[in-house]
């Protein structure tokens, strides 16, 4: 009796984690490849497009929704200090293979200035709108290795984003 209870217990666990996780695909937004809450209560970042690109970089697409009445300042922007936010988003922002752990990270120059990236996010930060989304912001990150197929995506203040599908390569 006992082994039949712990048999329908587990088979209950594992249908009330499958679950959740069915829903939350239903639940996202048109255009939505994978999203993680925000450390902001209401806000979620969206990747909205990854692409292998031609030059060996992976390009990531993504934008904030907000779901609360005000608008939220993310990151900030503008001259120095200001843009400080700005930069630690794109400069902490990365994606590792969970079967290697190999981490990759924006693509740099020579000089360790990291190249390339939506010019937006330094000018003007990021300011999510009430109720609504902002802009797509992207980035060019190291590209993959061959046969990397599922990756886990880190932004600051941002929960790990864990099994993104990566396109096939061209």
């Amino acid at each position: 009796m006992k082994a039949l209870m712990c048999i329908v217990g587990a088979a209950l666990f594992g249908a009330a984690l499958f679950v959740p996780a069915a829903r939350a695909a239903a639940d996202k937004p048109d255009g939505v490849i994978a999203s993680g809450k925000h450390q902001t209560d209401g806000v979620t970042l969206e990747i909205t497009e990854l692409q292998r690109t031609d030059d060996g970089f992976l390009k990531v697409s993504f934008r904030f929704r907000n779901a609360n009445d005000k608008p939220v300042l993310l990151y900030g922007g503008g001259p120095a200090l200001a843009s400080a936010d700005a930069f630690k988003l794109m400069n902490t922002l990365n994606y590792v293979d969970p079967k290697t752990r190999l981490i990759y990270g924006m693509v740099r120059d020579d000089n360790g200035k990291g190249l390339p990236a939506c010019s937006r996010v330094w000018k003007d930060g990021i300011t999510a709108p009430a109720n609504g989304v902002t802009p797509t912001y992207w980035a060019k990150l190291a590209g993959p290795d061959d046969g990397v197929q599922k990756v886990t995506f880190y932004f600051k203040d941002v929960e790990p984003i864990e099994s993104v599908e990566l396109p096939a390569k061209k």
